[in-house]
């Protein structure tokens, strides 16, 4: 009867884990940043604008990433020609190791000679343990082999990432209209409340967790122009990220904020000193004059 029971919770647990993994495609970009199971694309909203453009006939490197050991899986990649998420109608040969851990994964897909549909087609990646991604490209002769860059672009009038609001952000080319980033802002909202609501990524769902994944969603969905010296700005600090897992009880799916990637809050304050002295010098030549 004890063996019974043992093996019984084995098999519920291993089904619980194989329900919260997380795996993306990374390269090329994907409509949603966010892992989701969504299918067939793991939600977000289709890019008007090709990412990347792939030369007929050739293989092309695609970048699969696993978040948590639970994603782990073969990959299967699919064409719509047509630009249409109900018809993936052309399945794509790749080579490449299946994906067995933790980690990013190149597959040398190979690119069918076709031609996309008014110059656009998407690609859809999925793992057997059901995890989508979608990205907009093109088949052309003029092909370019590096993904256009991101483009720097004023946001207002968001509700949910609202914080970014009068600011500028990096977006896909093609992102470019309030409806467009009212979409992308709708995507972000459903992923955070998809996250509340699994246990098995945020362990205590409180009203001060949700406003840290918020910042975490958002700068991933929204992130922040590079400031006037070029260097990387993020509305995420290390000691932040910390407060997160630990607020939020962050323990199974840890893999999915690595805080030491993130800068030290004390770092956005290295130029405060300058500022004030900035600030009186101005100050005293005003009453010298």
């Amino acid at each position: 009867m004890k063996s019974f029971v043992l093996l019984s919770l084995m098999i519920i647990c291993s089904i619980f884990t194989a329900t919260h993994g997380h795996a993306v495609l990374r390269t090329p970009q994907p409509w949603n940043t966010q892992a989701s199971k969504a299918n067939p694309c793991g939600g977000g909203n289709p890019n008007t604008t090709p990412r990347i453009s792939y030369c007929p006939g050739t293989k092309a490197t695609v970048v699969w990433e696993v978040q948590v050991g639970d994603g782990t899986g073969p990959v299967t990649f699919k064409l719509s020609t047509t630009h249409d998420v109900t018809k993936f109608d052309t399945a794509l040969t790749s080579t490449g190791a299946t994906p067995n851990a933790v980690g990013t994964y190149s597959f040398q897909v190979d690119i069918p000679n076709t031609s996309c549909q008014d110059g656009l087609c998407y690609i859809q990646a999925y793992s057997d343990s059901n995890w989508f991604s979608c990205a907009s490209i093109n088949i052309t002769p003029d092909c370019k082999a590096t993904e256009l860059a991101l483009v720097p672009i004023e946001i207002e009038d968001l509700p949910y990432c609202n914080m970014v609001n009068k600011r500028t952000v990096l977006l896909p080319p093609g992102i470019t209209n309030k409806d467009q980033f009212v979409a992308r802002d709708a995507t972000a909202l459903s992923t955070f409340k998809q996250y509340m609501n699994n246990s098995a990524v945020i362990g205590t769902p409180s009203a001060t967790c949700g406003n840290l994944l918020t910042e975490f969603i958002c700068d991933q969905s929204f992130p922040l122009a590079p400031g006037s010296d070029g260097a990387q700005v993020t509305q995420v600090c290390a000691e932040t990220c910390t407060e997160f897992k630990e607020v939020c009880q962050v323990v199974s799916h840890d893999a999915l904020y690595p805080c030491a990637n993130y800068p030290k809050c004390s770092d956005a304050f290295k130029q405060l000193p300058s500022l004030f002295i900035l600030f009186f010098i101005v100050i005293v030549s005003v009453l010298v004059l």
